[in-house]
């Protein structure tokens, strides 16, 4: 394998954007799950099947799960931003097309963590709605909102992967 250059690959308005969006979401999070926690029931859903329906309840310390992992996944996808030379491309990457593909992939990290910010706020917010009895839940497109825009996503990527060759 050929060694791939190391390019830093600055911010754009676009991507400054998303990581401010990303750390208000981080902190959103946090702060709405410790300001509600005392209001949770002993009992709280954890588990929703595809249709959106309830199929398993825990412990209301459950609800912590979604800003650890939201902590996890910023931090783990915010350390992957900076290491693009790393990744696995569906392109080979040469002198000449190593910053438009780094920036591309970055780019893609970045909207894939906001992506999964949003779907951990908005279990919180469903497990919150559905706990307090105020909300009956998202339905189904709320499953189809997380399928689509992660394959969605996905699917622009390696379109413009392969674009720009």
């Amino acid at each position: 394998m050929n060694e791939r250059p190391k390019i830093k690959i600055p911010l754009t308005k676009f991507d400054f954007f998303l990581e401010i969006v990303c750390l208000i979401l981080l902190l959103a999070g946090w702060i709405f799950v410790l300001s509600i926690f005392s209001k949770l029931p002993a009992k709280i859903p954890t588990h929703f099947n595809l249709h959106d329906e309830i199929d398993a309840y825990g412990n209301r310390t459950f609800i912590f799960l979604f800003p650890i992992l939201s902590l996890v996944f910023y931090l783990g996808f915010t350390f992957l931003q900076k290491i693009p030379h790393f990744y696995n491309y569906p392109v080979e990457i040469t002198e000449e097309n190593a910053f438009r593909q780094y920036r591309l992939s970055v780019q893609f990290i970045r909207i894939i963590k906001l992506i999964l910010l949003i779907i951990f706020s908005v279990s919180v917010v469903e497990i919150y709605g559905i706990s307090i009895e105020k909300i009956n839940g998202f339905g189904i497109f709320y499953v189809l909102f997380i399928f689509a825009s992660i394959f969605l996503t996905v699917g622009v990527y390696f379109f413009r992967s392969k674009a720009q060759k």
